[in-house]
């Protein structure tokens, strides 16, 4: 079982899209998560626990389209914010995936 893991880690290393897909697919089905998954998932709970606010804008900016903004959209706070949201998209994710579903159906 070694021999195939590093098999499929040699492969994971080189890029190749067929192993990665497998591996998502069959960690999907056993419901493994690696170490620093984890930690990365405790931790963006905690973030968006102690910043409810926070995650309250990034949900709301999150779905405005870079189309639709005007010089008063990025002014104050709340353009910085717009801004963020836009530049580091997956960091985002993660912390509204720290809310849990039950947050995000009900906002």
């Amino acid at each position: 079982m070694n021999s195939e893991r590093n098999r499929v880690r040699l492969h994971l290393d080189r890029n190749n899209l067929a192993a990665q897909l497998l591996m998502v697919y069959c960690e999907k089905q056993t419901g493994w998560q690696n170490s620093r998954e984890k930690e990365i998932s405790d931790f963006s709970a905690s973030l968006a626990f102690q910043h409810e606010t926070v995650v309250q804008f990034i949900l709301e900016y999150r779905r405005q389209n870079p189309t639709q903004w005007s010089k008063t959209s990025l002014v104050g706070v709340e353009g910085e914010l717009l801004l963020f949201v836009h530049q580091n998209r997956e960091l985002c994710k993660y912390l509204i995936q720290g809310c849990g579903i039950d947050y995000i159906r009900f906002n």
